[in-house]
Protein backbone atom coordinates (compact mmCIF):
# COMPACT_ATOMS: atom_id res chain seq x y z
CA UNK A 1 0.00 0.00 0.00
CA UNK A 2 1.62 3.32 -0.98
CA UNK A 3 0.37 6.52 1.21
CA UNK A 4 0.80 10.19 0.15
CA UNK A 5 1.76 12.30 3.10
CA UNK A 6 3.17 15.39 4.31
CA UNK A 7 6.67 15.54 6.11
CA UNK A 8 4.81 17.27 9.16
CA UNK A 9 2.12 13.97 8.77
CA UNK A 10 4.73 11.23 8.48
CA UNK A 11 6.68 13.01 11.48
CA UNK A 12 3.75 12.53 13.74
CA UNK A 13 3.07 8.90 12.51
CA UNK A 14 6.34 7.68 13.10
CA UNK A 15 6.17 9.24 16.68
CA UNK A 16 2.69 8.13 17.55
CA UNK A 17 3.84 4.54 16.55
CA UNK A 18 6.90 4.92 19.03
CA UNK A 19 4.20 6.01 21.51
CA UNK A 20 4.73 10.13 22.01
CA UNK A 21 2.21 11.56 24.19
CA UNK A 22 3.09 15.07 23.03
CA UNK A 23 -0.11 16.81 22.38
CA UNK A 24 -2.02 16.88 18.87
CA UNK A 25 -1.92 21.07 18.36
CA UNK A 26 1.28 22.22 18.23
CA UNK A 27 3.27 20.45 21.05
CA UNK A 28 6.61 18.83 20.29
CA UNK A 29 6.93 14.84 18.98
CA UNK A 30 9.01 12.71 20.48
CA UNK A 31 10.58 10.11 17.53
CA UNK A 32 11.76 6.93 19.15
CA UNK A 33 13.34 4.92 16.14
CA UNK A 34 11.76 1.26 16.03
CA UNK A 35 15.35 -1.41 15.96
CA UNK A 36 16.13 -3.73 13.32
CA UNK A 37 16.33 -6.74 14.16
CA UNK A 38 18.97 -8.85 13.74
CA UNK A 39 20.45 -9.43 10.08
CA UNK A 40 17.60 -7.34 9.05
CA UNK A 41 17.96 -4.53 6.72
CA UNK A 42 14.78 -2.69 6.36
CA UNK A 43 11.74 -2.62 9.02
CA UNK A 44 8.13 -1.97 7.78
CA UNK A 45 5.35 -1.34 10.12
CA UNK A 46 1.97 -1.24 9.36
CA UNK A 47 -0.01 -1.33 11.93
CA UNK A 48 -0.29 0.37 15.42
CA UNK A 49 -2.02 -0.60 18.69
CA UNK A 50 -5.26 1.90 19.47
CA UNK A 51 -3.14 2.74 23.39
CA UNK A 52 -0.23 3.93 20.57
CA UNK A 53 2.75 1.49 22.89
CA UNK A 54 2.97 -0.94 20.01
CA UNK A 55 3.66 -1.68 16.06
CA UNK A 56 4.11 -4.65 13.78
CA UNK A 57 5.07 -5.30 10.53
CA UNK A 58 7.60 -6.96 8.92
CA UNK A 59 11.63 -7.05 8.50
CA UNK A 60 13.25 -8.00 5.47
CA UNK A 61 16.80 -9.29 5.41
CA UNK A 62 18.82 -8.94 1.73
CA UNK A 63 20.80 -11.88 1.64
CA UNK A 64 17.76 -14.42 1.97
CA UNK A 65 15.47 -11.57 0.45
CA UNK A 66 13.01 -13.44 2.83
CA UNK A 67 10.98 -11.38 5.51
CA UNK A 68 9.15 -12.02 9.10
CA UNK A 69 6.79 -10.18 11.45
CA UNK A 70 8.28 -7.92 14.29
CA UNK A 71 6.47 -6.72 17.35
CA UNK A 72 8.10 -3.34 18.73
CA UNK A 73 6.66 -2.41 22.42
CA UNK A 74 8.01 1.07 23.53
CA UNK A 75 10.35 0.26 26.39
CA UNK A 76 10.68 -3.21 25.80
CA UNK A 77 12.03 -3.24 22.10
CA UNK A 78 11.17 -5.61 19.14
CA UNK A 79 10.78 -9.11 18.46
CA UNK A 80 10.46 -11.38 15.91
CA UNK A 81 6.89 -13.41 16.14
CA UNK A 82 6.60 -15.46 13.90
CA UNK A 83 8.94 -18.30 10.75
CA UNK A 84 9.91 -16.83 7.82
CA UNK A 85 8.05 -15.40 5.00
CA UNK A 86 5.16 -13.67 7.56
CA UNK A 87 4.45 -10.25 8.10
CA UNK A 88 2.20 -8.77 10.92
CA UNK A 89 -0.84 -6.46 9.95
CA UNK A 90 -3.12 -5.61 12.40
CA UNK A 91 -3.16 -5.45 16.58
CA UNK A 92 -5.55 -5.37 19.40
CA UNK A 93 -6.12 -2.12 21.21
CA UNK A 94 -3.40 -3.07 24.27
CA UNK A 95 -0.81 -4.49 21.59
CA UNK A 96 -1.16 -7.80 23.19
CA UNK A 97 -2.59 -9.77 20.06
CA UNK A 98 -0.93 -9.58 16.61
CA UNK A 99 -2.29 -11.26 13.58
CA UNK A 100 -1.28 -11.12 10.02
CA UNK A 101 0.06 -13.70 7.16
CA UNK A 102 2.72 -16.30 7.13
CA UNK A 103 2.95 -17.93 3.46
CA UNK A 104 -0.24 -19.19 2.45
CA UNK A 105 -2.17 -19.14 5.72
CA UNK A 106 -2.82 -16.47 8.35
CA UNK A 107 -0.82 -16.23 11.72
CA UNK A 108 -1.91 -15.07 15.23
CA UNK A 109 0.16 -13.85 18.00
CA UNK A 110 -1.01 -13.34 21.46
CA UNK A 111 1.63 -12.02 23.67
CA UNK A 112 3.26 -13.89 25.68
CA UNK A 113 2.43 -17.26 23.89
CA UNK A 114 4.40 -18.21 20.62
CA UNK A 115 3.04 -17.25 17.19
CA UNK A 116 0.53 -20.46 15.72
CA UNK A 117 -1.10 -20.61 12.15
CA UNK A 118 -4.54 -20.13 11.56
CA UNK A 119 -6.84 -20.96 8.94
CA UNK A 120 -6.14 -23.25 6.47
CA UNK A 121 -3.76 -22.74 3.19
CA UNK A 122 -4.83 -19.41 1.98
CA UNK A 123 -5.83 -17.72 4.37
CA UNK A 124 -5.46 -14.35 5.06
CA UNK A 125 -6.59 -12.34 8.22
CA UNK A 126 -7.31 -8.49 7.66
CA UNK A 127 -8.13 -6.95 11.10
CA UNK A 128 -9.00 -7.89 14.48
CA UNK A 129 -11.21 -5.93 17.09
CA UNK A 130 -9.85 -4.16 20.04
CA UNK A 131 -10.65 -6.83 22.46
CA UNK A 132 -8.22 -8.72 20.46
CA UNK A 133 -11.18 -12.09 20.43
CA UNK A 134 -12.42 -11.06 17.17
CA UNK A 135 -10.95 -11.74 13.85
CA UNK A 136 -11.80 -11.03 10.02
CA UNK A 137 -10.37 -11.98 7.61
CA UNK A 138 -10.70 -13.92 4.02
CA UNK A 139 -10.36 -17.81 2.84
CA UNK A 140 -11.11 -20.47 0.05
CA UNK A 141 -11.08 -23.03 2.13
CA UNK A 142 -14.28 -25.29 2.10
CA UNK A 143 -16.23 -22.58 0.50
CA UNK A 144 -15.93 -20.12 3.75
CA UNK A 145 -15.15 -16.66 1.44
CA UNK A 146 -14.54 -13.80 3.71
CA UNK A 147 -15.40 -14.73 7.66
CA UNK A 148 -15.45 -13.37 11.13
CA UNK A 149 -13.42 -16.00 13.63
CA UNK A 150 -12.39 -16.19 17.36
CA UNK A 151 -8.78 -17.01 18.75
CA UNK A 152 -9.17 -20.81 18.46
CA UNK A 153 -9.45 -20.91 14.85
CA UNK A 154 -13.29 -21.46 15.16
CA UNK A 155 -14.38 -19.29 11.04
CA UNK A 156 -18.23 -18.43 10.53
CA UNK A 157 -18.71 -17.11 6.85
CA UNK A 158 -20.14 -13.62 6.39
CA UNK A 159 -21.60 -14.88 2.91
CA UNK A 160 -21.40 -13.21 -0.34
CA UNK A 161 -23.37 -11.08 -1.89
CA UNK A 162 -25.97 -11.59 -5.21
CA UNK A 163 -24.55 -11.05 -8.43
CA UNK A 164 -21.09 -10.25 -7.58
CA UNK A 165 -17.69 -12.08 -7.44
CA UNK A 166 -14.52 -11.17 -5.55
CA UNK A 167 -16.06 -10.55 -2.07
CA UNK A 168 -13.14 -9.47 0.30
CA UNK A 169 -12.65 -8.81 4.09
CA UNK A 170 -10.70 -5.50 4.85
CA UNK A 171 -11.28 -4.59 7.95
CA UNK A 172 -13.30 -4.42 11.19
CA UNK A 173 -14.82 -2.28 13.86
CA UNK A 174 -13.25 -1.80 17.14
CA UNK A 175 -16.15 -3.40 18.90
CA UNK A 176 -16.30 -6.02 16.08
CA UNK A 177 -20.30 -4.74 15.15
CA UNK A 178 -19.72 -4.13 11.23
CA UNK A 179 -16.85 -5.04 8.59
CA UNK A 180 -15.59 -3.39 5.78
CA UNK A 181 -14.64 -4.66 2.16
CA UNK A 182 -14.78 -4.92 -0.97
CA UNK A 183 -17.09 -6.51 -4.01
CA UNK A 184 -16.88 -6.42 -7.76
CA UNK A 185 -20.09 -6.03 -9.35
CA UNK A 186 -20.79 -8.27 -12.41
CA UNK A 187 -20.05 -6.14 -15.26
CA UNK A 188 -20.09 -2.79 -13.39
CA UNK A 189 -16.33 -2.53 -11.44
CA UNK A 190 -15.48 -2.21 -8.12
CA UNK A 191 -17.41 -0.31 -4.93
CA UNK A 192 -17.29 -1.02 -0.93
CA UNK A 193 -19.35 -2.88 1.38
CA UNK A 194 -20.65 -2.78 4.94
CA UNK A 195 -21.22 -5.95 7.02
CA UNK A 196 -22.28 -7.88 3.92
CA UNK A 197 -24.89 -4.99 2.85
CA UNK A 198 -23.47 -3.41 -0.48
CA UNK A 199 -22.85 0.28 -0.23
CA UNK A 200 -22.92 2.74 -3.53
Amino acid sequence: KTMNCSPRALTALVALAAGSTAALAGGELEFVPIPLLPNAVVGLPAAISADGTTATGLARFSQSGSSVAFRFVRGQGVAQIFSSASEGTALSGNGKVVVGDAGPEGHLYNDPSPGVLYGAVFTTIADITSNGQTLVGNTTANGVGPFRGDQAGVLTSLGLLANHSDVEVTGVAADGSAVVGTAKRILAGEHAYKAGQKTE
